[in-house]
C-alpha cells in the first residue's frame, strides 16, 4: 500500500468513468491566455461529442478576441453535483477553434444538442424560447480539440493509500 501523495499517476480516472463524467457534467471552467499572458477562466456549460468538447458564447466577449490569438486553451471538468459525486476531476490541454457566427450549419447541429444537455429541452415551448435566446447573429460556438489530460480519482487514491480523503465523514 502506498503511503504518500508523490506520486498520483495510479489515481487517474478510468476510461469509462472519464466518458460517464464528460456525459453527467454540463459545465467546465474553460481556460485562456489574455493579451498580457495571464491565465484567465470562466465557468461554460457544455456537451462533449466525437471527442471535442463544444461551448458558446458571444463573439464580443474578450476571450474570443484571445482565443483566436492564441489558441492553446484549457478545460477542467469535475465531478461535483453530479451522481458520481465529489473527487473526480480531468484537464484538458488542447486548442479551441472559434467557428464564425455565420456558420448556419454548425448552428443547426450545436443548438439542440446544448439545449438537450444544459436545460432537457428537446422541443416544445421552452426549447424554442432558449433557441432565440441563444441563435443571435453574434454568437459563435467554441470546440476545443483536447491533446493531453490530467485527470484525477479520490476513490482510487482512498483505496490506493488506505486514507480517507472524503469531507463528508
Amino acid at each position: 500500500m502506498v503511503r504518500d501523495f508523490e506520486d498520483v499517476r495510479p489515481y487517474a480516472l478510468d476510461p469509462d468513468t472519464e466518458q460517464r463524467l464528460l456525459a453527467l457534467q454540463s459545465e467546465c471552467v474553460f481556460i485562456w491566455r489574455n493579451s498580457r499572458g495571464e491565465p484567465v477562466g470562466v465557468v461554460q456549460s457544455f456537451f462533449h461529442e466525437g471527442g471535442r468538447i463544444w461551448m458558446t458564447t458571444v463573439e464580443t466577449r474578450k476571450r474570443v478576441a484571445a482565443v483566436r490569438r492564441c489558441p492553446h486553451t484549457s478545460v477542467c471538468v469535475t465531478s461535483l453535483g453530479t451522481s458520481l459525486g465529489a473527487g473526480k476531476s480531468v484537464t484538458y490541454i488542447g486548442t479551441t477553434i472559434v467557428h464564425p457566427p455565420q456558420d448556419r450549419r454548425l448552428k443547426e447541429w450545436f443548438f439542440p444538442r446544448f439545449i438537450a444537455k444544459r436545460w432537457g429541452a428537446r422541443e416544445g415551448e421552452h426549447f424554442r424560447r432558449l433557441m432565440g435566446a441563444l441563435d443571435t447573429p453574434h454568437r459563435v460556438i467554441l470546440e476545443f480539440a483536447p491533446k493531453r489530460k490530467i485527470s484525477h480519482d479520490r476513490s482510487k487514491m482512498e483505496r490506493g493509500t488506505g486514507i480517507r480523503l472524503s469531507l463528508d465523514f
